[in-house]
């Protein structure tokens, strides 16, 4: 049964307990005080989820421990997360005098996070659930009684020889010496041919995956046993194999060859391996290749899996069936459904659109070009490093002279930075497009063209829809919208997403709130939703903003994650000292903050509509998206009614910025990057 289980050293894990200790002691009364807050809905919400499940199931549910058979034990942690996923939503259950409570106690946590440490690494592991396995019946067939543990009755017809250990059935270590034991040639001739055909394109056989009758023969079946044998007389190390294939003078052929004309009248196919076979990388290896020639692949072993976007070795990215890598979608990659012994190696016109035209690639070459530009002032340096980290090469002579004029043409037609158009795309789960946020780009911002935009003398509430690729190492707030500039004397506000640094709780809606407290002093103010968002996934987001005179201001939250139909709106009223309404003096900035905060968001913003009042659940825009008397300016971004263009008084108002405009030489050293990071000479191996 898999679990996740701690992957730390004991070292680490005495000076994490070390640790936690003095953290425990030092919160102990906190903690009890919001301890009592939240047993009687956790207590509820165990019975809710419960009351859902049927009756064997709530039997086995009631049993102890002890008491539940190995059978019985995976079914209890299969329905047990039903009641932990309504722990993890306990905020809603919350309400009146005790939310204000928790969330001031909560507060008063977060100023021990100092001597907290952060949680041990952990990984999944299987287990055994106790040395007696449940017994195992052919179905209709109850009376021949239980089934022994064996192996594949052609192969071995006795049963196996299991011993039994504490806590386990030993039946997998059996297993585990079966297949890994020298009498067993087999597993070793496998391993060894899909290993000759990683490194081939094709295997000594074939058909990797079935070495029966049905498969095709090997073509050198001498050389397949030699392998075999070797590999296990070395125990087993594939890196004493690969060593072996890649010194081989096989593996070092160049992809011509001087019997090529006598050779491919006997062997046109390269069967017999007479020349080098000139092959396009996998999707993983392509990823890998492009962010290497970037400078941007982390190389660091180990740690939790990331998304794609994120610089990690391939091997460390997280692959999700239903979010596919767009990258990994077009070279062919898996589909993840079963397995896939041979990868197809198609060419299509969506791969060249792709690298033409996706903001992956773009991004990587402007990270290129930045990295050369740094180190490089003149072109023929420039371009001779730019050739050496794309192709493991330098240019030859007439590459370098078109890479100059390249160069040379493009700083001339490069357009003045003012007359970029609107990037916009389809963001998951909405109707049509989105507007694209993204550091370092010439759209990392958009302001209002007025000078400041009048809220009401009241309440307001701001509504959005976004989906947000990465937040901030530290606790900087990604900014969805704003007006403000960073000072702490003036009036503002500013909604985002916290940094994984957060005090509170990382990857959370917060609104920053500068205004007058009721002693008259003008006080910032974040107001954590306490809502956790996931990254690269679509949230309508709301936040309404009521001030009240007698210190009794609140911020209400409303967040609906749009890729799950069944996941509930949450929501979250939590209290604010601003007594004023707000009125800044700043224009309203989508997507970053005035000044230079260098907050920007990094992903996809929808929709961005600002009321008057405090709206309710049933008067959200997600509910009635159609315009409403109280809708102060609303941004769709779609093409029909201009990207730049309020919904509402049907003018221009949004201008795309960026805090650092490129000059014509980045713009032209990016397009070099991105043609060499598109190229043949990339994708290929020769």
């Amino acid at each position: 049964w898999p679990e996740r289980t701690t992957a730390a050293t004991a070292a680490q894990k005495a000076e994490w307990q070390k640790k936690q200790d003095a953290w425990e002691t030092a919160t102990a009364e906190i903690r009890a005080q919001i301890e009592a807050i939240e047993q009687p809905p956790r207590v509820k919400a165990e019975k809710d989820a419960t009351e859902k499940f049927p009756p064997e199931t709530r039997a086995i549910m009631a049993k102890s421990p002890a008491e539940r058979t190995p059978a019985e034990r995976p079914l209890f942690d299969l329905a047990f997360r039903q009641v932990t996923y309504e722990w993890d939503h306990l905020d809603n259950r919350i309400k009146g005098a005790d939310k204000e409570k928790i969330v001031a106690l909560r507060k008063e946590l977060g100023k021990f996070d100092s001597l907290k440490p952060a949680p041990l690494p952990t990984t999944m592991a299987v287990r055994d659930q106790a040395a007696d396995a449940p017994p195992v019946m052919i179905p209709q067939h109850e009376k021949a009684g239980a089934i022994e543990a064996g192996f594949p009755t052609i192969l071995d017809p006795s049963p196996a020889v299991v011993v039994p250990v504490p806590q386990s059935t030993g039946r997998r270590s059996a297993l585990a010496k079966w297949i890994a034991s020298p009498a067993n040639p087999l597993t070793a001739r496998v391993m060894v041919n899909r290993v000759w055909q990683q490194h081939f394109g094709r295997g000594l056989s074939s058909t990797t995956s079935d070495f029966g009758t049905l498969g095709e023969k090997p073509l050198h079946p001498a050389l397949l046993d030699w392998l075999a044998r070797r590999f296990m007389a070395d125990g087993w190390q594939f890196k004493k194999l690969h060593r072996l294939i890649l010194t081989s003078a096989a593996w070092r052929q160049s992809s011509t060859s001087t019997v090529a004309e006598h050779a491919r009248l006997i062997d046109p196919e390269n069967r017999l391996l007479w020349r080098w076979n000139t092959r396009r990388m996998d999707s993983e290896q392509i990823r890998d290749a492009i962010f290497a020639a970037t400078g941007e692949l982390d190389l660091a072993a180990g740690g939790p899996g990331s998304d794609a976007t994120k610089p990690r070795r391939a091997v460390y990215v997280k692959v999700l069936r239903n979010v596919r890598d767009p990258l990994a979608d077009v070279f062919d990659s898996p589909q993840n459904f079963n397995s896939t012994p041979t990868r197809d190696t198609t060419t299509t016109a969506t791969q060249s659109l792709l690298l033409a035209n996706s903001r992956f690639l773009m991004e990587r070459a402007g990270a290129m070009a930045t990295g050369l530009l740094a180190k490089h002032d003149d072109d023929r340096a420039l371009i001779e490093a730019a050739w050496q980290a794309a192709t493991g090469k330098r240019p030859v002579t007439e590459e370098m002279e078109e890479a100059l004029g390249f160069l040379q043409s493009q700083k001339e037609a490069a357009p003045p930075p003012q007359a970029g158009e609107f990037i916009a795309e389809s963001m998951p789960q909405r109707e049509g497009k989105a507007a694209v946020l993204s550091p370092g780009t010439a759209q990392e911002r958009l302001v209002v063209t007025e000078n400041g935009m009048a809220l009401p003398d009241g309440d307001f509430t701001i509504e959005t829809v976004v989906l947000l690729h990465s937040v901030f190492d530290d606790g900087r707030v990604r900014t969805i919208a704003s007006q403000w500039n960073g000072d702490r004397t003036q009036p503002g506000w500013a909604l985002g997403v916290t940094g994984q640094g957060s005090r509170r709780k990382p990857q959370m809606p917060v609104l920053q709130l500068i205004g007058r407290n009721a002693e008259g002093k003008v006080v910032e103010e974040p107001v954590f939703s306490d809502i956790q968002l996931q990254l690269d996934r679509s949230y309508f987001i709301a936040a309404a903003m009521h001030p009240d005179t007698e210190g009794k201001g609140t911020v209400t939250f409303f967040v609906k994650d749009l890729a799950n139909d069944d996941e509930l709106l949450q929501t979250a009223v939590v209290p604010h000292p601003i007594v004023e309404p707000l009125k800044p003096a700043f224009p309203l900035v989508i997507g970053d903050a005035e000044g230079r905060q260098r907050r920007q968001w990094d992903g996809l913003i929808d929709e961005v509509r600002i009321r008057r009042g405090c709206v309710t659940e049933q008067t959200l825009s997600l509910k009635t998206p159609a315009m409403t008397p109280d809708t102060i300016a609303c941004w769709q971004f779609e093409p029909a009614s201009g990207y730049r263009h309020d919904s509402v008084s049907k003018a221009e108002t949004i201008r795309a910025t960026r805090s650092a405009e490129s000059s014509a030489r980045e713009s032209a050293v990016t397009d070099l990057c991105h043609s060499l990071l598109s190229s043949s000479a990339m994708l290929y191996v020769e």
